[in-house]
């Protein structure tokens, strides 16, 4: 058994207890009174909704006051509409605006465009109507414009329950068409909302992506009461028209001619659904319009020969009102019979059979449903769709959602509906490899607290491993966490052998985390009182539970190491003598090369090297086969960027691999000195200039090794044998650091030890522990101070005989050349591969200004949604609004020239294979002297094939592309409004003589 504990169990555990514990716990509840405050004294007025946000919610004394101030406008359409207008422009508080509210601004004369509002706006007018009595909102809401209205109702966070209830009790068509466009509305309010038999409202309640199969059959079999929508029925019955199968399946127990007959074309159903529909239309509309049916071609030849016959056999022997219709449909499936459908999915297992069913015109009765699935559970995939139908009351939806939750931890292997609550399944089954996506689902759900995960499920390697995946999503809560520490700190302490018996134990280990913990305590023997810190703090304090409560606190105990600066009394300790020279100062004969030498020595890429700031992965340009060594062992210009693995004259070997003299055993993975010719065995001091190692005589004992000859490994074993011989002389063996950075404290442990370093000038010592300098070698780019390795690291770990993690390099920041030559190309879908951008921004090796040259314009005006999450995005449209303030400044030509430029660029730039074109090339072109005037939109005859406009909207598409950058589009002009907010006293250019105003104006903004 090891005694380092520091194996992945252990690694694991400790980064348990380094966490947080989230939920309400965790959060500070905000002092009561300050939502009021910020309601009172917020200013301008227009953002109180983001002061009573961030002031942690509305309670109840900033609710009374709200209702105060809403009661002040009451049901006046004109004071609401006044002070919609005025929040735009008023400096003051809100009370002060209701105080005296203006009279509303005059009506847009034709052709003049007026700047979009700040989204404040809509959000603070949303708290008002909240607090509003529900028909001076539903008044106020319907006086507003349809722009303020879609941010108010239509998108972004939902409106309110006073607010939702206001609009459906009391809203008219418009207001409630817009509240039914929601894309993120519950079913229970697309109910009733459907339930206005308002044929506008239910067209948008049909196209809406949440409406439920039964929403839309609901809607689709009332024609004889409420008429659809003509717009709807037109985009439904467009054979040329494609329309979704979830559109058109409820369709076909309407009884309509022709909206079953688009239906019976278009989805593929069971013969027994198709009878049904035929049958659903002879009732309805009569035989002769079934007839008619049945004769159509576009119908009849998607229809089932049984069928077929069957209808018209029936239609031969109709014997009176109804009777004919009433066998046929007896013949076929009971559609209308309430317990069908339960009886059905108790028993059906395929996924595409339940689709069937769902879709199929089946009367959903939803407590005979819930009934049936308490007795025998349904398939997830039934459950999923059952739990937001309208009709399922909250334990309803309750009970179909545990199913759909129980689905990834399936009982005995097999893929079934299961009800059972978490806490009982913990106490009655085992838990699998899917155990980690189970917990994450039900807690999150607020079913599952991860405390049982603790002391009540087993095995403990799942239930580990679920406690990892929680904490990693912020889900770990308070309780969970303080038994976590409880357990470690009685049982496991400060010993580095109960640690490791954790990893020993796991694998055949059967029962609770709660058992592990309590028999790796006992394995190691009792505990004798708290061991010293003899790591120096290299970060193994966090084996401490000390000092991982002092990492989950924020702040140091006692012991234990602060998270930031875990690694500072390394450099506090290592002795002096061991600083390495000046980054420009040449090593003496016979001394270790600087592996951290300024650029031109061989410790970066020449400036012709392909190495662009996208490529973050580390991997730099080959080192030169044959470079001649420079004198004194600094590396010519042929070598290769890799500072740590500078090769001498022959001698192949690799900065930092130099092991103990006479060590008879590998050490660092290097072979000793006389191991044979290999291209990584160290040269004596007789062997000549030694351009990347250390000369072997002047190497000391491997201090991870406990300084014991022939140790073996420089690691985990060298460890074992230095802690077995302290054991032996009564003494704690030290605590050994983590192999490798965890979690985001360790990883910024380097970034805080170079700051530290920094502050303390050019007299801080190297460290000297080669756990830590191991620890710290495992850094990613992404944590590496300006993304590249710092020097002093560099020369710590050469000077102890550590090269770079297996498989990598030291880490090199980019040139400024490489950043001018090679501009940044980061795709236009997904923001995995901006990342290289977003780290060279927050780093500082590019500038915002930096970024008007690098990245293409396109990207800009479609910003890829997972983006938005990237700051270099934001800094780049800053940097775009001021430098078109100083180059174009209100002159309306020149944004026309602007956007000639930029459509006649993009055409250009899909016929050939030119480079994407960046803003300040667009900006230049539209400012040269005989630039292309506001109309000429074509690009010069030189400049390629005719172009393709269908592919150029898909870069510059109406309201997203050139067009909202300021320039003619499909969809006709549309302002700029980059650079109204930033100067508000510039007056906004105005259309020129010709041009035609956009009858929307632009949302989004550029600065």
């Amino acid at each position: 058994m090891t005694t380092t504990g520091n194996g992945p169990a252990a690694q694991t555990l400790r980064g348990l207890l380094a966490t947080t514990g989230a939920g309400p716990a965790a959060e500070a509840p905000a002092q009561r009174g300050t939502a009021r405050r910020a309601v009172e004294t917020a200013g301008p007025a227009r953002t109180v909704a983001a002061a009573v946000h961030a002031a942690g919610g509305v309670d109840a004394p900033a609710a009374r006051r709200l209702r105060e101030l809403a009661a002040q406008l009451g049901d006046s359409a004109t004071r609401w509409l006044g002070v919609h207008d005025a929040l735009v422009r008023h400096r003051g508080t809100l009370p002060a605006l209701l105080a005296a509210v203006p009279a509303p601004a005059p009506p847009a004369a034709p052709g003049q465009t007026r700047p979009p509002e700040p989204r404040s706006v809509p959000a603070t007018l949303a708290l008002l109507l909240e607090h509003a009595a529900p028909e001076a909102a539903a008044t106020a809401l319907a006086a507003l414009p349809d722009r303020t209205l879609e941010h108010l109702l239509a998108g972004g966070a939902l409106p309110g329950p006073s607010l939702t209830a206001a609009v459906v009790a009391h809203g008219d068509t418009r207001v409630r068409t817009a509240l039914a466009r929601h894309p993120r509305l519950d079913t229970r309010v697309l109910a009733r909302l459907l339930g206005t038999r308002d044929p506008a409202v239910g067209a948008a309640v049909f196209r809406n992506q949440r409406a439920t199969p039964s929403l839309r059959r609901t809607l689709a079999h009332r024609l004889d009461e409420v008429p659809m929508d003509a717009a709807l029925r037109a985009e439904l019955t467009d054979p040329a028209r494609e329309v979704p199968r979830t559109w058109l399946a409820p369709l076909l127990g309407c009884g309509d001619p022709q909206l079953v007959g688009r239906a019976l074309a278009a989805v593929e159903v069971r013969g027994v659904a198709q009878q049904y529909a035929l049958v659903r239309v002879w009732e309805r509309a009569g035989a002769d319009a079934l007839r008619a049916l049945l004769a159509d071609r576009n119908v009849s030849r998607y229809l089932a020969r049984p069928v077929v016959a069957a209808t018209l056999a029936a239609l031969d022997e109709d014997d009176g009102p109804g009777a004919a219709p009433r066998r046929l449909y007896e013949s076929g499936e009971p559609y209308e019979d309430p317990a069908r459908l339960p009886a059905l999915l108790a028993v059906m297992r395929g996924t595409s059979s339940l689709r069937d069913l769902l879709s199929e015109p089946y009367v959903h009765d939803i407590a005979a449903l819930s009934r049936a699935h308490a007795a025998r559970p349904f398939m997830p995939k039934a459950c999923e769709e059952l739990a937001r139908h309208e009709d399922a009351s909250d334990e309803q939806r309750h009970a179909f959602r545990l199913s759909v939750l129980n689905e990834p931890w399936r009982r005995g292997g097999r893929r079934s509906g299961n009800i059972t609550p978490p806490g009982q399944r913990l106490a009655e089954e085992e838990l699998d490899e899917n155990a980690a996506r189970w917990a994450e689902g039900m807690a999150a759900a607020g079913l599952l607290d991860p405390a049982a995960l603790v002391h009540a499920a087993r095995p403990a390697r799942h239930a580990l491993a679920a406690l990892d995946r929680l904490a990693r999503r912020g889900l770990l809560t308070g309780a969970a966490h303080a038994q976590l520490r409880s357990l470690a700190g009685t049982h496991l302490g400060d010993r580095p052998a109960a640690w490791a018996a954790i990893d020993d134990l796991l694998p055949a280990h059967d029962g609770t985390l709660y058992d592990l913990i309590t028999a790796a305590g006992r394995t190691a023997g009792p505990q004798e009182g708290p061991a010293p810190a003899t790591d120096g703090g290299s970060g193994a304090a966090a084996t401490s539970v000390a000092g991982a409560a002092a990492v989950a606190d924020g702040a140091p105990t006692a012991g234990a190491a602060a998270p930031v600066a875990a690694t500072a009394p390394v450099v506090a300790t290592a002795p002096v003598a061991a600083a390495a020279p000046a980054a420009d100062a040449a090593p003496a004969a016979g001394e270790a090369p600087d592996p951290g030498a300024v650029p031109g020595s061989g410790a970066v890429p020449a400036a012709g090297a392909a190495a662009a700031l996208g490529d973050v992965r580390g991997s730099v340009a080959a080192s030169t086969a044959g470079a001649a060594p420079a004198a004194h062992g600094v590396p010519g210009p042929g070598v290769g960027p890799d500072a740590g693995n500078a090769p001498g004259a022959g001698a192949g070997a690799e900065v930092g691999s130099a092991p103990a003299a006479g060590a008879g055993a590998e050490v660092g993975s290097v072979p000793a000195a006389g191991a044979g010719p290999d291209s990584g065995s160290v040269l004596t001091a007789e062997a000549g200039p030694d351009t990347g190692s250390a000369p072997a005589a002047a190497a000391g004992p491997d201090i991870g090794s406990g300084g014991a000859a022939g140790a073996g490994r420089a690691g985990e074993a060298g460890a074992a044998a230095g802690g077995g011989e302290r054991e032996a002389h009564g003494e704690a063996p030290p605590a050994t650091p983590p192999a490798a950075p965890r979690g985001p404290v360790e990883r910024a442990a380097l970034a805080a030890l170079d700051l530290l370093r920094s502050l303390a000038g050019g007299d801080a010592p190297l460290p000297e522990d080669p756990g830590v300098l191991r620890f710290l070698a495992r850094h990613s780019r992404a944590d590496a101070p300006g993304l590249a390795t710092p020097v002093w690291l560099r020369r710590a770990c050469a000077a102890q005989g550590i090269r770079p993690p297996e498989g990598r390099f030291w880490y090199v920041a980019p040139l400024p050349a490489q950043l001018r030559n090679q501009p940044l190309s980061p795709p236009s879908t997904l923001g995995s591969s901006a990342v290289p951008t977003e780290r060279a921004y927050l780093q500082g090796i590019v500038t915002p200004e930096a970024l008007l040259d690098g990245l293409p314009a396109r990207h800009l005006l479609q910003v890829p949604y997972d983006w938005r999450r990237f700051a270099f995005v934001q800094a780049w449209r800053d940097a775009l609004a001021r430098r078109l303030r100083a180059a174009l400044g209100t002159d309306a030509d020149a944004w026309l020239r602007l956007a000639a430029t930029a459509a006649a660029r993009a055409d250009r730039t899909f016929d050939d294979t030119s480079p994407d074109i960046s803003w300040l090339e667009l900006i230049r072109l539209a400012t040269a002297p005989g630039a292309a005037g506001p109309r000429a939109a074509e690009p010069p005859a030189a400049a390629g094939p005719a172009r393709r406009p269908a592919e150029a909207a898909a870069w510059f598409r109406p309201g997203t592309g050139a067009a909202s950058a300021g320039g003619p589009g499909p969809g006709g002009w549309r302002w700029p409004p980059g650079h109204r907010r930033d100067a508000p006293g510039r007056p906004a250019p105005g259309p020129r003589p010709g041009t035609r105003p956009s009858r929307r104006p632009v949302t989004r903004r550029l600065g």
